[in-house]
Parts: C-alpha cells; structure tokens; sequence
C-alpha cells in the first residue's frame, strides 16, 4: 500500500493537472489496482482476515440474538405481571363514625400526616408549612387558620 501511495505521489508530481482518465492510463481501473495489490499479500494473510470477518460475524449475530432475547424477556415479564398499584379509599357513611382530626382538617384547611397505628404525626397548611397541633390534630394557635370555605373559624367569630 505505501508504494501504491509512493507511485501516486510521483505521478502527481509528474502531473499535477492530471484528470481520471489519466489515472486510469496509468494504473489502470480500481479493480485491477486492488488485484495486483492482492497478487503480493500471503494467501495465509488473506485466510486469516476472513476467518476473523468470519468469526466478528459470528460474534455480532451472537451479541444481537442475546439483545433480542432479552427485550423479548423483558416483555413477557411486563405482560405477565404488570405494574399495579393498590389504592384503599374509606368512606364513612355516619358522622359519628368520621375521625375527630377529619373535622378539623376541613375546619381549619390542613392536611395531616399519620403513622401505621393511624396517630397523627404532624400537620400542614394550605400553604404547605408545619402547623403545630395537639394530639385531636386542632391547631394550637386555631386564630390563625380558617376553615375550608374561607371563613374565619367559630372560635374567632
């Protein structure tokens, strides 16, 4: 290859406004070129450049099969068992049964936050800020905070 590219460089040289046609009278066509420079290398050379096309080939089909069959798993898993997500709505029909904090939630505008055992951890506004409340989920300082319906509450009235 580097005495092809040599030549080159000495016919161009030679030549400098030279056009295709006289590329082609000179070295004759690509595939000719590409035969003589063949004609030189070991035929054991060429053997192994194709076993390794052979086996890149091999590998490549492999590494594809794999990808395939693994986006096909995927999807049988997702088919199989879809996401789901479970959702526990209570609604009390009896007054007497609603919890007391739900009364004040309304009353006062503020959302709470509940352990497992269903005490009430903390309190927060409207606004999102922390609101300090006693253990009924009533607002400590009640003449802060209005009710739902954008009143002032009964104890400020």
């Amino acid at each position: 290859m580097s005495d092809l590219k040599r030549t080159i460089g000495i016919f161009l040289d030679d030549c400098p406004d030279a056009s295709y046609e006289d590329f082609l009278e000179a070295f004759g066509s690509p595939a000719e070129m590409a035969a003589e420079m063949l004609r030189d290398v070991p035929e054991q050379e060429i053997a192994g450049v194709q076993r390794n096309r052979k086996w890149i080939r091999i590998a490549l089909t492999a590494c594809l099969a794999a990808v395939a069959v693994g986006a096909c798993g995927t999807v049988a898993y997702f088919i199989r068992y879809p996401y789901t997500a479970e959702i526990t709505t209570v609604i009390y029909e009896d007054e007497d049964h609603i919890p007391e904090y739900w009364k004040y939630a309304e009353k006062y505008g503020l959302s709470y936050e509940m352990d497992e055992e269903g005490n009430i951890i903390s309190a927060t506004d409207r606004d999102g800020n922390t609101v300090e409340i006693d253990q009924n989920g009533i607002p400590l300082d009640q003449l802060k905070y209005e009710s739902a319906d954008g009143t002032l509450s009964e104890e400020t009235e």
